[in-house]
C-alpha cells in the first residue's frame, strides 16, 4: 500500500516530528509513505522536508503559489497518480483542503489528522472538508471531543501520539549552564505562553537558569523581555542530549492537541539511569 502524507508547515515542532517518525515507521508495515510538504510562497519554510529526509523518508515538495493555489491542487493529484497512492493522509487544515480537493472524484482515500484543535479564521473549511473526509483521526481524547462537539464529526477515531523510548537511552546533557536549570521546548508562539515562561525566571531570579529550545516568530520581542538568568538555545537536533541537561521542563501553554515535548521528557526520565 502506497500513502501520500501532505503537511504545510513553519519549521519542525510536534506533529512535523510525529509525521516524519510515522513515515519513517510505516514500511516496517508493508506501507509506502511519501511526505509530501508544501513549498509556499508566502511563507517559505521546508525545515519538515529536511528533516524527514534525514531519517529516510522519501519527499516532495508541493510549489504553492498563494494561500489557495488552484495549480498546487492539480499538481498533488498528478503526484497521486504518478505514486499510485491509495491513500492521502493529510496534517493540519490547508493540508485537509488541498488533500480532499485534489482526491475528489477518485477512488483514492482521504484521511486527516488533527494535531490540535482550531477554530480560527484560517480554519474555516475544516468543518466541511473533514465531514467529508473517509476517516478522520485525532492525537488526543480532548482534540476528539472537540471535533464531535463544535464540528459535529461522530466518528473520530483518538490515536495518541508516541515516542520511541530507546531513542533516549545512554543520552550525555549537551547544555552546558549554570544549575538547576529549568527548560521550555516549544515553538516560540502567544499559544505557547513563552512571556509566561519569562514571568517566572523573574520571579525565581538568578537562583536558577532557564532556558528557551525552539525559534518563533517572538523570539526577538521575548530576548528583549528576558532577564539575565534567561538563555536562548534555539532549534535543536539533538533533543534526547537536551532533555538529559534539564532538571526541570516546564510546559507553559494554553492550547495542545497531545504534546510531544511532554511525551519526549517522560521518556528520557524513564530511560534515565542515575
Amino acid at each position: 500500500m502506497r500513502v501520500l502524507h501532505l503537511i504545510s508547515s513553519s519549521g519542525v515542532y510536534g506533529a512535523e516530528k510525529m509525521v516524519a517518525g510515522l513515515c519513517a515507521a510505516l514500511p516496517k508495515f508493508g506501507v509506502l509513505p511519501v511526505l509530501e510538504v508544501f513549498d509556499n510562497a508566502h511563507s517559505p519554510n521546508i525545515d519538515v522536508a529536511e528533516y524527514a529526509a534525514g531519517m529516510g523518508v522519501e519527499v516532495r515538495l508541493l510549489p504553492c503559489g498563494g494561500r489557495f493555489d488552484v495549480n498546487a491542487v492539480r499538481r498533488l493529484r498528478a503526484d497521486i497518480r504518478r505514486m499510485d497512492a491509495q491513500i492521502v493522509h493529510a496534517h493540519g487544515y490547508k493540508a485537509n483542503l488541498y488533500g480532499f480537493l485534489a482526491t475528489r472524484a477518485s477512488r483514492v482515500r482521504f484521511v486527516a489528522t488533527n494535531h490540535r484543535f482550531d477554530t480560527g479564521p484560517q480554519n474555516r473549511f475544516d468543518r466541511p472538508v473533514l465531514s467529508r473526509a473517509d476517516a478522520v483521526y485525532a492525537v488526543s481524547d480532548e482534540a476528539r471531543d472537540s471535533l464531535r462537539d463544535e464540528y459535529g464529526i461522530a466518528d473520530v477515531v483518538s490515536i495518541p501520539n508516541g515516542v520511541d523510548p530507546r531513542d533516549y537511552t545512554g543520552t550525555t546533557a549537551s547544555l552546558d549552564l549554570p544549575r538547576p536549570l529549568v527548560g521550555m521546548v516549544a515553538r516560540l508562539a502567544p499559544e505557547k505562553a513563552p512571556a509566561d515562561f519569562l514571568e517566572v525566571a523573574k520571579a525565581v531570579g538568578p537562583t536558577a537558569t532557564f532556558v528557551l529550545v525552539g525559534d518563533g516568530p517572538l523570539r526577538e520581542e521575548l530576548q528583549e523581555q528576558a532577564g539575565s538568568n534567561v538563555v536562548f538555545a534555539g532549534f535543536r537536533d539533538d533533543m534526547p542530549a537536551v532533555y538529559a541537561s534539564l532538571d526541570i521542563l516546564v510546559q507553559p501553554s494554553y492550547r495542545e492537541g497531545m504534546p510531544m515535548t511532554i511525551l519526549e521528557a517522560m521518556a528520557m526520565r524513564a530511560m534515565w539511569k542515575p
